[in-house]
């Protein structure tokens, strides 16, 4: 909305601006935003395996349990590790029975 009124104005003042340049420019805006958002949420409210392992125990995963996770990535985006130290982690809360 902001870009557009932006681009209003100044296609109004005579500024002519191709449509290339405005979505490479919408790009970049929302990739840096996006960086920065997930900066500031991994500095406020990050979390790693450890603490992962500990709210599975919270809500009552026992070894042997078996879980169904379909997660977005998006929605785990405060975890400090890798994607793969999240399935280890699931993986060792539910054990080799699980």
């Amino acid at each position: 909305m902001l870009l557009h009124n932006i681009q209003s104005r100044l296609t109004a003042s005579g500024f002519s601006m191709t449509t290339t340049f405005i979505t490479q420019w919408k790009r970049r805006i929302k990739g840096t935003l996006k960086k920065y958002r997930l900066t500031y949420i991994r500095w406020r409210n990050g979390f790693g395996s450890n603490e992962l392992q500990a709210a599975l125990k919270k809500l009552g995963v026992h070894r042997g349990d078996v879980l169904l996770v379909h997660s977005s990535l998006d929605r785990l985006e405060a975890f400090t590790g890798t994607i793969t130290e999240i399935i280890t982690t699931l993986q060792e809360s539910v054990g080799p029975e699980g």
